[in-house]
């Protein structure tokens, strides 16, 4: 590839299901952290992603080891939070060409106009479901894949690199 991308794990990240409870102590946490489809909201050191109806990711890179009791105690209980750390491998997608290299494996638009930087996709790529959001700018992007299934998106992802 002419023009580097680069593909970096990203270590040390915490990852948290974070699930609105019913009743007005629940609707007070959709009220804060939105509800209205899949979209990525920056809280300070945390990243929310809308995975459905009140249901998020809250993401932190070097999380402390007491990030998702510090969620609970955050949204006392106002929601479910369940600790997610051991499930997800997260890796950054950067560079001129990356948005190229994510489209030759998802069924969705990323063009800017389409996925803006507070957009955020449960999809499929590469035949695995994943998590794609862009964290910062309009040439980078983060997945979150299943930790199972990260040594084949990694070979998908050089191999469709190597390909443009």
């Amino acid at each position: 590839m002419s023009d580097p991308t680069t593909i970096v794990s990203v270590d040390d990240v915490g990852v948290a299901s974070v699930l609105a409870r019913r009743g007005a102590a629940g609707e007070a946490v959709i009220q804060r952290l939105g509800a209205e489809g899949p979209v990525c909201l920056r809280d300070g050191p945390d990243t929310f992603l809308g995975v459905g109806p009140g249901h998020w990711l809250a993401l932190r890179e070097a999380a402390p080891a007491d990030f998702t009791a510090a969620l609970r105690e955050r949204f006392g209980e106002a929601a479910w939070v369940v600790d997610q750390s051991g499930a997800y491998r997260v890796l950054k997608i950067s560079g001129p060409k990356a948005r190229a290299l994510l489209q030759r494996g998802v069924p969705i638009d990323l063009h800017p106009d389409a996925f803006g930087p507070d957009a955020t996709a449960s999809t499929a790529l590469a035949h695995m479901t994943v998590l794609l959001w862009r964290p910062e700018g309009p040439d980078t992007f983060a997945v979150a894949v299943f930790r199972s299934y990260e040594a084949s998106f990694r070979h998908w992802l050089d191999q469709a690199a190597a390909a443009l």
